[in-house]
């Protein structure tokens, strides 16, 4: 399966993104609940990268919007290579969450998702 690269808008592996660009959103207190995942699709397992046994894990901040929605998603940390950071950004931005609440209102947060690519993975 090919990667949707003209969904991933947010490929921002660049060193001058981080955590401080989301001001409060990744606040930790931000959520007395925090979002839970309703539907989790699967990174594709680039085949270059299965091809040269590439694996890692690769550190991506989700913020979640009232809704629920994937409002902004980007590489916090990785010990991958571009092509698996890609498939995870490509990957966390079309899923789906319960949005956290704090003081029983929904609430837009960012947190971090850690996504692992392996030997023997079928991704």
């Amino acid at each position: 399966e090919a990667l949707p690269w003209e969904r991933v808008d947010a490929v921002e592996v660049s060193a001058d993104r981080s955590v401080a660009d989301l001001g409060d959103a990744i606040d930790p207190a931000a959520f007395d609940v925090p979002p839970s995942v309703r539907e989790r699709v699967n990174p594709v397992y680039p085949k270059s990268a299965r091809q040269y046994d590439f694996v890692g894990t690769v550190n991506v901040v989700a913020v979640v919007d009232e809704r629920g929605d994937v409002a902004d998603v980007f590489v916090l940390q990785s010990s991958a290579t571009h092509d698996l950071n890609a498939a995870a950004l490509a990957a966390v931005r079309r899923w789906k969450f319960k949005a956290g609440t704090k003081g029983g209102v929904s609430v837009k947060g960012g947190f971090l998702i850690p996504v692992s690519f392996g030997r023997g993975s079928d991704r």
